[in-house]
């Protein structure tokens, strides 16, 4: 299984409501590659220390088995057992090369004038769009807005949440 994560820009709650996954999905043995940068050389950093206050050991607090920080375009010929959620701003399939993605998830933390180009161009890909920051489903186009969960001021999950990618995932 591989969850693809991409947002509307730094800050939107990315990190927060993947740690949330992680950790309401903890059986799934997650691996998680946050993607900064865009070197054309793939550069995998694991992260060890779950107390690092870096996004990569927020994760591993969170209960992935592993963490890594990727620097560049390409992945290369990365290996991970168990499910695998990619934090990007851009398309997975771009990291991975043929990967099949089995849900991409937008987390959408700012008003639609100062989203970053690569969400506009994939927000309708986007299986599950979560809404965080006071942002609200009418401030999405049309055509996604089914696929919104708003979230709560302060909140990275909610039980609609949970239920929703429960049944992308399978579990």
């Amino acid at each position: 299984m591989i969850v693809a994560m991409g947002g509307s820009g730094r800050g939107a709650g990315k990190t927060a409501v993947g740690c949330a996954l992680v950790k309401a999905f903890a059986g799934f043995g997650w691996t998680v590659v946050k993607v900064a940068g865009h070197g054309l050389v793939g550069e995998l950093e694991e992260e060890t220390d779950s107390t690092s206050e870096k996004d990569t050991g927020r994760y591993l607090a969170a209960g992935a088995r592993r963490a890594f920080l990727a620097e560049g375009r390409s992945l290369g010929d990365f290996v991970w057992d168990g499910a695998l959620l990619v934090e990007s701003g851009q398309p997975v399939d771009e990291l991975l090369g043929r990967a099949i993605v089995g849900l991409f998830v937008a987390v959408v933390g700012h008003p639609r004038s100062a989203w970053k180009t690569s969400l506009l161009e994939r927000i309708g890909a986007a299986d599950l769009v979560v809404l965080a920051n006071g942002i609200r489903v009418g401030d999405l186009p049309v055509e996604v807005r089914e696929r919104a969960v708003e979230l709560d001021a302060g909140r990275w999950w909610s039980r609609e949440l949970e239920e929703r990618i429960s049944l992308r995932l399978g579990a």
